[in-house]
């Protein structure tokens, strides 16, 4: 993911998230991207399910 989301910089972002993922990552000077997986972070698991059932497609939220 890390890498694909660098190799599209050099490119012309297709999707809105994509460009709201570049901005949010052109803020600060150092950024990471990690894979955690599901077993390990169930709330993130549960909205993902809820998300489907319910299909009301992808929604961001931002906290401050």
């Amino acid at each position: 993911m890390a890498s694909a989301i660098q190799e599209i910089t050099s490119h012309r972002p297709t999707t809105t998230l994509i460009r709201r993922i570049l901005q949010l990552l052109s803020q600060t000077q150092y950024w990471s991207i990690c894979h955690i997986p599901r077993e390990e972070n169930k709330i993130v698991d549960r909205l993902t399910k809820l998300a489907h059932i319910n299909k009301q497609g992808l929604q961001i939220f931002e906290i401050s």
